[in-house]
């Protein structure tokens, strides 16, 4: 079973200025789903996934710098392409 690339978590609050001296380690009850339930979820990406994408900008840099401006606009559109699922809304 491969685990899902972001999860969202529900704390419970209502929205993060209830109390600025309330730590996560004073929040009960914390869920998580795939899903976006509230507007104040926090959402989190597997660290796999994450250096998958450092690594991936990584090579369209060297590209970009050997290929000059055309590769950096070619190496833009790449990037963008593989990381519109990070974007609200994008899946």
């Amino acid at each position: 079973m491969e685990a899902p690339e972001r999860i969202y978590l529900q704390t419970g609050l209502e929205s993060w200025d209830d109390d600025s001296e309330l730590t996560w380690d004073d929040l009960e009850e914390v869920t998580w789903c795939v899903d976006r339930i509230n507007d104040n979820d926090v959402e989190y990406v597997r660290k796999d996934v994450a250096a998958g994408l450092r690594e991936m900008v990584g090579d369209l840099l060297g590209y970009a710098t050997e290929a000059g401006r055309s590769g950096r606009d070619h190496a833009a559109r790449i990037m963008l392409g593989e990381t519109d699922w990070l974007v609200e809304g994008n899946k």
